[in-house]
């Protein structure tokens, strides 16, 4: 999946090779990269919540057996540790896009060009 620099990128070779007006490309691309990441975290949550409720019926229904339950617990912890982290860079991600589509909604021209720039040297 793209991330935000290389949405600006491609606006910028685009901008250089029509000519001019970008902010309508750029808010466009924005969108349909915000909206992919809406769907991957509702994905992420549901896996995560899957798995520690599989966990928790798992070890609920099967005490005699422990060690292979803490065997069990224990890779899905480790697992659910990753999964976390992963749903905290793609909601990241989504927060910072958003915020770039508020800022790049009302500003002119000149500006979406500045801060694409800026923005583009910074990530």
């Amino acid at each position: 999946m793209d991330g935000i620099k290389q949405i600006l990128i491609r606006a910028t070779d685009y901008r250089l090779k029509a000519g001019g007006a970008v902010s309508v490309k750029v808010v466009e691309e924005l969108r349909k990269y915000r909206t992919k990441l809406s769907i991957a975290v509702v994905c992420l949550f549901i896996v995560l919540l899957s798995a520690i409720v599989y966990v928790s019926y798992y070890l609920m229904t099967n005490p005699d057996q422990i060690t292979h339950a803490k065997a069990v617990a224990g890779l899905i912890g480790v697992g659910t540790g990753g999964m976390i982290e992963l749903l905290r860079r793609v909601w990241k991600g989504w927060n910072q896009t958003n915020l770039l589509l508020i800022l790049l909604e009302d500003a002119s021209e000149a500006q979406v060009t500045a801060i694409m720039d800026k923005l583009i040297k910074g990530l």
